[in-house]
Formats: structure tokens, C-alpha cells, sequence
């Protein structure tokens, strides 16, 4: 997994990265986990958001359940990639 803040950046908007990395730095990522390539995490907005996120896949093939609708990644999802680029969470796969 190759993942930097710059291919974070080519997913979504200025303004949603600005509000992804204020997500992450507010500690608004309340779990997160990975098995293999597949991290899942909770999110709070207005509400807690479900995000998965596989790493393996060009582009991510990120997925949110906040009522987002641009056409890029929005702030939750931006979030769970700057944590993963910055420390992704252990492979828990072996552990199920």
C-alpha cells in the first residue's frame, strides 16, 4: 500500500481535504480497522458515518453512508485515508 496525502488530495476537493484533515486532527475517527487491504472505520459528523476504504484498488474504491453527493471522496473518507497514510492500522486479518 502506497498511500501518500498527494493521492489523497487527487480524490477529492480542496475544501473537503481541508475538512478531512480537520476531522483527523479533532480525533473524529472513533475506530478503525484493517484486514488485508479493507479498512473500515466510524466517523463522527452530525451523526457517526460508517467508511470502508480498499487500499488495493486504484483509487481506493472508497465508500461512505454520510449523505455526501459530490463526485469525489468526501471529508469522512479523507479523513480514514490521511489516518492510513499517516499510520495505518495493523492487518487483523490473521487475527479472525
Amino acid at each position: 500500500m502506497d498511500l501518500t496525502e498527494g493521492a489523497v488530495r487527487e480524490i477529492c476537493t480542496d475544501a473537503v481535504f481541508e475538512r478531512g484533515e480537520r476531522y483527523l486532527a479533532e480525533d473524529r475517527i472513533l475506530d478503525i480497522h484493517r484486514i488485508d487491504t479493507t479498512v473500515t472505520a466510524v466517523v463522527s459528523g452530525s451523526r457517526q458515518y460508517d467508511v470502508r476504504v480498499d487500499l488495493a484498488v486504484n483509487g481506493f474504491d472508497p465508500w461512505c453512508d454520510c449523505p455526501y453527493t459530490g463526485p469525489e471522496a468526501c471529508k469522512h473518507v479523507v479523513a480514514v485515508l490521511l489516518r492510513c497514510a499517516d499510520d495505518c492500522p495493523p492487518d487483523e486479518g490473521d487475527r479472525l
